[in-house]
């Protein structure tokens, strides 16, 4: 029987997931997500200008009437964000973000300014060669500046080399290219091997086998994926330290919408650790997931317009036992 509560080990295994997530980074992600771009491109059809978020608290079971504005976010024709100013339940502001595109949408710069000081906490520019990969990077990571080089070889990442404020080298990734297999060693400083990656692919590059030795040779993380034939993932086993940690399942419906993500863990235990509905337009309508150290599922709960439009999200975080109701108001391109 699969409970939907798991009941064993909670503190543990959130803070596994929080070193899975820690070591997800080693990944090198290239353009947009599809939900990323799933979420532009409606941007952009409705004509959306501004989104505003309102945060709506709640006070004896019933949202306040009168909320307070979260953030606001300004987006160009195309649907990319091009600013996003987040505020205090004060009103004062927290933050600012600035993002600018090339025209064939990738992003070329990004700042984020601190809104109590309004200091530069993070810059970003990024320059593109002729077959849109990316070919340099430099900015200020909030302590120093920083440059990065990309190199290809026919078309493949061959090399990236990260550079310090002072122009040395910080780190320096190799790459060697098989026909279903990348090797990545890592170098750090320049000289010296940090660790290695080693990413198996199958027949479509879907990467199947995820591997990270640190340079004692030891294996510190290991992923094994399976795909369907949509090319969507249906499986994933976790290792960690050459221990293996769980398994999760993931279903879809026949739109390709993840639907249920169920988790075995390494004692037997089985619980459902999260669950999705959508409507007939494919639109998010309910989210559950498991906090890992929770009796209880968070949930969010979204509304539409007829247009398809997100209205409202009421939300519940477990964890905290705290509930909040999120509204969303526009501003549209004439």
């Amino acid at each position: 029987m699969v409970n939907f509560k798991p009941k064993l080990q909670r503190s543990k295994m959130k803070n596994i997931l929080i070193l899975v997530a820690l070591f997800a980074w080693t990944g090198i992600c290239y353009g947009q997500t599809l939900n990323e771009q799933r979420e532009r491109e409606r941007i952009a059809e409705n004509k959306i200008r501004v989104i505003t978020v309102w945060n709506h608290k709640y006070a004896d079971g019933k949202p306040s009437a009168k909320g307070y504005k979260s953030s606001e976010t300004t987006y160009d024709n195309k649907g990319f964000p091009v600013s996003v100013i987040n505020f205090k339940s004060s009103g004062e502001i927290s933050s600012k973000q600035t993002y600018s595109y090339d025209k064939t949408g990738n992003k070329t710069n990004y700042v984020n300014i601190d809104g109590k000081e309004g200091k530069t906490t993070f810059l970003q520019n990024i320059s593109y060669d002729a077959n849109n990969n990316k070919a340099n990077e430099n900015g200020y990571n909030g302590a120093e500046p920083y440059r990065v080089t990309y190199k290809y070889n026919n078309g493949k990442q061959s090399e990236i080399i990260r550079y310090k404020g002072a122009n040395t080298v910080d780190e320096r990734w190799a790459y060697v290219q098989q026909a279903n297999k990348i090797t990545i060693t890592v170098y750090k400083p320049e000289k010296t091997i940090s660790y290695t990656m080693e990413k198996v692919l199958d027949a479509k590059g879907n990467v199947v086998e995820d591997i990270r030795k640190e340079n004692s040779g030891a294996t510190s993380k290991r992923y094994v994926m399976k795909f369907n034939n949509q090319d969507l993932e249906i499986q994933k086993d976790v290792y960690l330290g050459g221990k293996f940690i769980y398994k999760q399942f993931f279903t879809y419906d026949k739109e390709g919408n993840l639907v249920q993500t169920d988790q075995t863990n390494a004692d037997g235990e089985k619980f459902v650790f999260s669950k999705y509905k959508y409507d007939t337009k494919g639109n998010l309508l309910e989210e559950q997931w498991n906090e890992g150290d929770a009796d209880q599922f968070s949930k969010k709960e979204s509304k539409y317009n007829p247009k398809g439009i997100l209205v409202e999200v009421d939300t519940y975080y477990a964890p905290y036992n705290y509930k909040v109701l999120y509204k969303y108001t526009y501003e549209f391109y004439k």
